[in-house]
């Protein structure tokens, strides 16, 4: 193409950017392509005026969001910005949104201590309680195996089961 206009891949080297952050660009109104048939179908195209526009344009930040394609108003952006964003760090900020979300999507139950979890297990032996599974390991650290499993001063029967879990009956062992 003439040397007004630049390709994609080309376009992409003047901004120190992929192709796809090129395209981001587009679909943000950053860039406005022209579209010219090509060997290969439509090709995008881009005025080199735009470009060198939006490179040496430092005084309006790209937001993160515009570039790979988030809500610059999500409370994980922070409200970080950048000039001229290199891929790589894209990258890393959709990583960190990511982990973020897995993180804050994630109930971290607070480690029980053992007298809490003593109390716990005399609670159930009291009022004759039936324990899945998983509850039984979380305060005892072990989960509990074939049909009398004893711990400590608790001894577990299987009984039944709870949903897809076996059932446990808890019993305090008499000294």
């Amino acid at each position: 193409m003439s040397g007004d206009k630049l390709s994609k891949a080309e376009a992409a080297e003047f901004l120190g950017v992929s192709p796809r952050s090129v395209e981001r660009y587009s679909q943000r109104g950053k860039l406005h392509p022209i579209y010219f048939e090509g060997d290969n179908g439509k090709e995008a195209y881009y005025r080199l005026e735009e470009l060198e526009k939006l490179k040496a344009d430092t005084s309006t930040p790209l937001h993160v969001s515009e570039v790979v394609g988030g809500d610059e108003n999500d409370e994980n952006d922070k409200g970080i910005t950048y000039a001229q964003t290199p891929d790589s760090l894209i990258i890393i900020h959709e990583i960190v949104n990511k982990l973020l979300e897995v993180v804050q999507s994630t109930q971290f139950k607070q480690e029980l201590k053992p007298l809490v979890a003593y109390e716990e297990l005399e609670k159930a032996a009291e009022k004759q309680w039936i324990l899945p599974t998983s509850v039984v390991k979380e305060l005892i650290k072990v989960k509990p195996h074939g049909s009398v499993y004893t711990r400590g001063a608790f001894r577990f029967v299987k009984t039944g089961k709870i949903g897809a879990e076996a059932g446990w009956k808890v019993e305090k062992v008499q000294a």
